[in-house]
């Protein structure tokens, strides 16, 4: 038998998201200054099921990175 190789290609894409709240979300609540603060919000999350958790939310701004769990 001959050795039989398979290779499973993945198309990984950049998806962007942004945080936003309604004006009267933020009327009764400061807006977050960091990701961190995210904590303290109401926020809609992700379970990803081939994470088995809940979704980290990642930030990027100015080549520095950081999650955010909420």
């Amino acid at each position: 038998m001959e050795n039989v190789c398979c290779i499973a290609s993945i198309k990984k894409t950049l998806v962007r998201m942004a945080v936003v709240a309604s004006p009267t979300y933020f009327s009764k609540h400061l807006p977050p200054q960091e990701p961190h603060d995210l904590a303290n919000h109401v926020c809609i999350n992700l379970r990803l099921p081939i994470k088995g958790g809940l979704y980290a939310w990642e930030f990027q701004k100015n080549g520095h990175e950081a999650k955010a769990h909420v």
